[in-house]
């Protein structure tokens, strides 16, 4: 099970905030891929890659973890790791501001 949100789109483009509600392998990928919302650049799940530009690579997937939490021996650890470069090149191109996310953040 995985719960995710659209904070914004751009076209076929669209910008999700997902929340894996367990933790299996390829959750994610797996399910975008299942309601035709592939990753970009997931070639693996059905994603296609970006054309390629001087400024953004076309190798990679764009999936990101922003914020991870977990508990271990009864501590809840959290982690928060910031955007990186490449994305905020898709998002310069689509026009999406990356604090967007966090404004909207649930």
């Amino acid at each position: 099970e995985s719960r995710y949100r659209q904070i914004d789109f751009a076209g076929d483009f669209h910008w999700l905030e997902v929340k894996p509600k367990t933790g299996r392998m390829h959750q994610i990928r797996v399910h975008l891929s299942a309601i035709n919302v592939p990753i970009v650049g997931d070639v693996k799940y059905g994603g296609e890659r970006l054309a390629a530009d001087s400024d953004i690579p076309a190798n990679k997937i764009y999936l990101h973890a922003r914020h991870v939490s977990f508990k271990l021996f009864g501590k809840v650890y959290e982690v928060e790791a910031p955007i990186p470069s490449h994305f905020k090149k898709v998002f310069k191109l689509l026009s999406w501001d990356e604090k967007t996310a966090e404004e909207t953040d649930a």
